[in-house]
């Protein structure tokens, strides 16, 4: 896994820096410059307390493992580095080559410090531009000579780009340009391809700590930086939302990724405050980036809307002040006003963003105080409110929280309610195939031992009853208040119309946990059906007796993968698709000895072959949400770890910004959801009914079958002995047996009507979800998505 501090802009500019130390020492001490005896041990910190310290602890937990491997560090000053630099450079020969990533590394820090040091003297306006004692302009100038200094030991192709970012000093960037290196794909290190950023050793640090007025300014770079990756991380997410709100992406992925972007920011405020000791990052924040978009916009007003959390913090310190602070807020619970009770306000600006939440938040707090301990996959606004109720202060990370919720209302306005409408739909998808299902199983008789499966299935049925049907944030309303009727003053499901990225979790859980039940819990019943019917629908295939596809059993091949579902290569012969499924069955091949008894074959749930789950990215996230005991601050490492889990994203090697973790999540998580929707146990039932008309029809005509009467569990040892019947098993050369035919002619029939009925519903979901959002968008819907 490549380091966490890869990750945010701070890390990597701290591990750009401490490489170029390294490079410099190390090169320096081979070309016989004569350092002062060092000690790996740095300066001790500050001694940290409270959630500084906590942080800190964690932090050094995650990293541990980074730590024992690597070589031991040591403090570098920062006046150090030009003296290193040019004794390299008038080195006798041969002289040093820089390497490539040595001048990569070296300008991208040099950019990063500028621009916030162009940001710094926009904050400090009576300040002259021209002051070389700027502190802020102090370490670039350094870095600045080290490059000039080593100009002579690039190589040509090194040297011009290192010449082209040299030309621009501390103080004259132009605005227009400050970020647009912020997204420039940087070519792979030489010899680091195979490995890595992740492989690069530093032997040394800067030393930024020592010195008080250094390390004051490196906090407020860090503090810039910080800033910077939460810019990127909102512009990102509005992105994605956007493209949900087109229909063109689905809800459970836009939510988990959105969830776990807050995740992010919640660890990226912890770093920085477990490196500085004091650290008030929630005070008035403010986005450089955000900032001077607004002063190049030809339409830039006063109006702080669009600013990153400059609303939001200012909307939430006076709700911490007016109802958090002044009464005690597990005994007062403001009531939503009318006013901001609508869908969307038509208001502008900091109005309507005050209408937006005020009329979100209290319905938020109650739901915090009746479940205290979180309720079904809670998100991360709703942690952190409980933490604002605590604290009673602003909190950085909370703050972004809610203005993500904000952006989202902003992206859907009206239309804020597709995505309870999505959530219902799936919701009642859901339902109608489990009680399918369990009728289906109780017309099987399946008996003793099956309890629990059954009752798996109900607790899913309760489970979506209770979050989707019940309305518990009106009934918490309803016990708080002394007259009942009033809680009737705002619709049902209020709270839930208003939060999509609560909807898009509890519509993940709802899958997911249907999901594992159909294939984990109840699976080997559902593979019972399943597996005999796909070894049968391959046999009629091969002898070409269907006329018809089975879409639905095909998709399931195709996810459960050739090897999985027929122990090995697609089997051709009849011979050969008897013995593969008696194999997948778990029956042993002694049944095919030419002396064996006239005995039915018994296929047993306990010996079939399992099908597999193929969603290993939504599974990293089930222990959080739907179980509610995992988890809740993932960081971008080990949200990279998940994502390694896929096969539809590559392997990472670079990381550019905060971003990228965010996209490939993203990918992975897409490239998941047809298979997580695909509804095991509706074609669970189809094959069981299948099952039903092939024995009601052929049965009396299979010879080991009609010897004795048998119950409707034994269906799957009914195809069994069809497939082993000698006709069927071992056919004359070029012609198959009528017993076969009509087996393929009964399948034909049931294949026409419900072949597809799986993917259609998954399809049915998704053009709903589409539909509705085309509608509001154009007024009209176009003929593929009126299809049913």
């Amino acid at each position: 896994m490549l380091p966490q501090s890869l990750f945010s802009s701070y890390g990597q500019y701290k591990t750009d820096t401490d490489y170029v130390a390294s490079w410099l020492l190390d090169t320096a001490k081979g070309c016989g410059y004569v350092v002062a005896e060092r000690t790996a041990a740095p300066a001790a910190p500050p001694r940290l307390k409270g959630k500084a310290r906590k942080a800190a602890k964690q932090k050094s937990k995650i990293s541990g493992k980074e730590s024992s491997e690597s070589t031991p560090v040591y403090p570098v000053q920062v006046k150090e580095l030009l003296p290193l630099a040019e004794h390299i450079a008038h080195a006798s020969t041969p002289r040093p080559a820089v390497p490539p990533s040595f001048m990569r590394k070296l300008t991208r820090a040099i950019g990063l410090r500028k621009q916030h040091q162009t940001w710094h003297q926009h904050l400090s306006s009576a300040q002259s531009r021209g002051d070389e004692d700027d502190g802020h302009g102090h370490f670039i100038r350094i870095l600045e000579k080290v490059q000039e200094a080593l100009q002579s030991c690039i190589v040509p192709s090194e040297a011009s780009a290192g010449r082209t970012v040299a030309r621009n000093s501390a103080h004259n960037i132009p605005l227009t340009n400050v970020f647009d290196t912020l997204t420039v794909e940087e070519p792979m290190d030489e010899g680091d391809s195979s490995h890595g950023q992740g492989e690069i050793r530093t032997t040394c640090t800067v030393n930024t700590m020592d010195d008080p007025s250094i390390r004051n300014h490196e906090r407020l770079f860090a503090q810039f930086c910080l800033m910077m990756d939460l810019h990127k991380i909102r512009t990102y997410l509005i992105e994605i939302w956007r493209v949900y709100a087109e229909g063109k992406e689905d809800l459970t992925v836009v939510a988990i990724t959105t969830n776990t972007a807050i995740d992010f920011v919640r660890n990226l405020q912890k770093d920085i405050e477990s490196t500085f000791s004091n650290q008030d990052l929630s005070q008035r924040p403010v986005c450089p980036l955000c900032i001077f978009q607004k002063l190049q916009s030809a339409t830039a007003t006063a109006d702080s809307t669009d600013v990153c959390l400059l609303n939001t913090h200012r909307i939430l310190s006076n709700y911490i002040k007016g109802f958090l602070v002044e009464s005690d807020p597990l005994e007062y619970v403001p009531e939503v006003n009318p006013l901001f009770s609508e869908l969307y306000v038509q208001d502008e600006g900091y109005i309507q963003d005050l209408a937006i939440v005020m009329g979100f938040i209290p319905e938020l707090q109650l739901l915090s105080i009746a479940y205290p301990e979180g309720v079904q996959a809670e998100h991360e606004m709703l942690r952190g409110l409980r933490q604002l109720m605590q604290r009673k202060e602003p909190i950085l990370w909370v703050t972004f929280a809610f203005q993500m919720y904000l952006d989202i209302r902003h992206v859907h306005k009206e239309d804020i309610a597709f995505a309870y409408d999505d959530l219902t739909d799936g919701a009642q998808s859901i339902t109608r195939s489990i009680n399918e299902a369990l009728t289906c199983r109780g017309k099987a008789a399946v008996g003793k031992g099956t309890e629990s499966g059954d009752q798996n299935l109900n607790s899913v049925l309760d489970l979506i009853e209770y979050w989707t049907v019940q309305d518990v944030v009106a009934d918490a309303r309803r016990l708080r208040l002394k007259d009942e009727s009033r809680a009737s003053l705002l619709p049902k499901h209020y709270l839930l119309q208003r939060d999509p990225l609560w909807c898009g979790l509890l519509l993940y859980t709802f899958r997911m946990i249907a999901y594992d039940r159909a294939i984990a819990v109840v699976g080997r019943w559902v593979s019972m059906s399943i597996l005999p019917l796909a070894h049968l629908y391959n046999r009629l295939q091969q002898g070409e007796l269907l006329k018809a596809r089975w879409m639905d059993m095909d998709s399931v091949i195709r996810s459960q993968g050739i090897k999985h579902v027929f122990a090995g290569d697609l089997p051709c012969s009849a011979e050969d698709c008897t013995k593969r499924m008696a194999l997948v069955m778990g029956l042993p091949l002694t049944m095919f000895a030419r002396n064996r008894r006239n005995v039915v074959p018994r296929a047993s749930a306990a010996k079939v072959r399992e099908l597999i789950t193929q969603v290993p990215v939504h599974y990293g996230f089930k222990d959080r949400h739907c179980d509610r005991g995992g988890r809740v601050d993932f960081t971008p490492g080990e949200v990279e770890k998940i994502v390694a889990t896929s096969l539809a994203v590559p392997p990472l090697v670079k990381v550019n910004d905060i971003r990228q973790p965010l996209n490939r999540l993203t990918v992975a998580l897409h490239a998941e959801v047809a298979e997580l929707m695909f509804d095991y146990l509706k074609l669970h039932t189809i094959c069981w009914e299948m099952m039903r008309r092939l024995e009601g029809e052929l049965g009396s005509r299979v010879s080991e079958w009609s010897d004795t009467t048998h119950t409707e569990i034994e269906l799957p040892s009914f195809v069994v002995s069809l497939m082993t019947e000698p006709a069927v098993k071992n056919p004359p050369p070029g012609k198959e047996s009528e017993l076969l035919k009509d087996a393929g002619r009964i399948m034909d029939e049931l294949l026409r009507a419900k072949g597809t009925a799986v993917n259609l519903e998954g399809m049915r979901l998704v053009k709903n979800s589409a539909r509705r959002k085309q509608r509001r968008r154009t007024g009209d819907v176009p003929a593929l998505l009126m299809e049913e």
